[in-house]
């Protein structure tokens, strides 16, 4: 652990890391240093990886994982290994390591089952649910997403729904336009309920945006009207919105 110390203490001072993350890894790495070998220092050193995994550093990252889950077994810390088995399916579905990351999510699925932290489970779900969309298992995929969102909408954890979707529909917009059209009105109705404009006013665009990808002009207009809707007054969405609808209706050939 003492060298994976010195080697972040040397990224911060030659790597392209924001100031804020360098702060931030300077004072974990110092209080990591002083820390016992105890569950304190797994999480820690979990902080640590998550940082480097933000920062793209995933081979670094990948090292803090290894470690910290050495000293979680030891502990017997099964909340740590969750965490750290997830973390490390990200990282490598990032890294396009896809049997590594389901082996990864599994497992960290498993450990948070076991300890009944449900929450935990519906988010390893949905990254399940995205990796095996983009491989091609839809029907696997929507099971996982399905799973997850119910969880979401049964504790009403709304903006973790609205970020499930948004997932979804970035996975699914390159393949199947249609599903992306269904978890777009799944978001809008949520956003209605937490009644933010502006993200409003966004998703309704968004929305409009896949039926016009689907030549379906008549609900491609009426979203974007009602993106304008929700500030009639602003000179700035009016530019925004209005050209597009203008180039909606010459699509649909009614010129005037």
């Amino acid at each position: 652990m003492k060298r994976l110390i010195i080697l972040i203490l040397l990224l911060i001072a030659y790597s392209s890391f924001s100031q804020t993350q360098a702060e931030q890894l300077k004072g974990l790495s110092v209080n990591l240093g002083s820390q016992h070998q105890d569950t304190a220092k797994v999480n820690t050193s979990i902080k640590i990886a998550n940082l480097l995994y933000h920062s793209q550093d995933y081979v670094n990252a990948l090292k803090y994982i290894e470690e910290s889950e050495t000293l979680a077994v030891s502990l017997n810390y099964k909340k740590g290994l969750a965490k750290i088995k997830h973390l490390e399916g990200l990282i490598n579905y990032d890294k396009k390591d896809f049997i590594n990351a389901s082996k990864a999510f599994k497992a960290s699925k498993l450990t948070y089952s076991h300890l009944n932290e449900s929450i935990h489970v519906a988010e390893v779900n949905m990254d399940l649910a995205i990796l095996e969309i983009e491989q091609g298992n839809d029907a696997l995929g929507l099971k996982y997403a399905l799973t997850s969102t119910k969880e979401y909408e049964d504790r009403e954890e709304y903006h973790k729904l609205i970020k499930s979707y948004d997932k979804l529909i970035k996975s699914y917009k390159p393949i199947n336009n249609n599903k992306a059209i269904v978890f777009s009105l799944k978001k809008l109705n949520v956003l209605e309920t937490l009644n933010n404009t502006n993200r409003l006013i966004q998703a309704n665009k968004e929305l409009a945006l896949l039926y016009n990808e689907e030549e379906n002009y008549p609900k491609a207009i009426r979203y974007l009207n009602n993106a304008l809707s929700y500030d009639k007054n602003n000179k700035e969405l009016q530019s925004d919105i209005l050209p597009i609808i203008g180039s909606v209706y010459t699509k649909k050939g009614a010129y005037k």
